[in-house]
């Protein structure tokens, strides 16, 4: 009864927004592939149909802005579907996102976000990643809200956060946030680090 309800399972699904959107995933990544471009029963016969539903969702979740780019860059990779939601998948796509963006850019719409919370929740900036907590500040890394050029450089974070990471959280984090490649690129953008810790410092963090 099971396997011949979950066809039925997956049509429903898939009328939904986020079936739609993984079917158009699937699309994509079949057409990067060089594959011809699929329908909707093929997609719900696909052996990786769950997969897109997950990356959908991931999609969501972490506020992935181009993830068009993300399937790319998993095809040139050659990962397979099933592991595109995994944390080093997701770690090759954000080492992508951070190299394109403007290092000043990227700080100030992290500041502009954390000001946001500490207003909206009534706390103090300098405060604000205790208030966080560690798991919210995991899941604010992951959707790129808090760049690691601005938290490498804040004594806040290090002091309220980073070292009261457990050994599981320390894994969560380092799987996002490469630290011997941000070690590797502020030495190479010193006059940047520096433009950063002017910002981080002046607004008390």
């Amino acid at each position: 009864m099971k396997h011949a309800c979950e066809p039925r399972r997956r049509a429903g699904e898939l009328a939904s927004p986020l079936g739609q959107a993984a079917f158009g995933y699937y699309r994509e990544w079949m057409r990067l592939k060089k594959f011809s471009q699929p329908g909707s029963n093929a997609f719900v016969e696909s052996k990786y149909y769950r997969a897109f539903i997950n990356f959908a969702r991931l999609v969501i979740d972490a506020n992935v802005p181009k993830p068009d780019r993300y399937i790319a860059l998993m095809v040139e990779a050659d990962i397979l579907p099933i592991l595109w939601c995994r944390d080093q998948a997701y770690a090759l796509y954000l080492g992508w996102l951070d190299k394109l963006s403007d290092p000043l850019e990227l700080v100030k719409e992290s500041v502009s976000y954390l000001m946001d919370i500490a207003d909206s929740e009534n706390v103090k900036l300098y405060t604000v990643f205790s208030h966080l907590g560690p798991q919210r500040v995991l899941s604010l890394i992951r959707q790129r809200r808090l760049t690691p050029w601005l938290l490498f450089c804040s004594q806040a974070f290090d002091k309220q956060v980073l070292k009261k990471l457990d050994s599981s959280q320390l894994i969560a984090f380092n799987a996002v946030v490469n630290s011997g490649y941000w070690g590797n690129r502020f030495d190479t953008e010193k006059t940047t680090l520096e433009q950063v810790k002017m910002i981080v410092r002046g607004i008390g963090l």
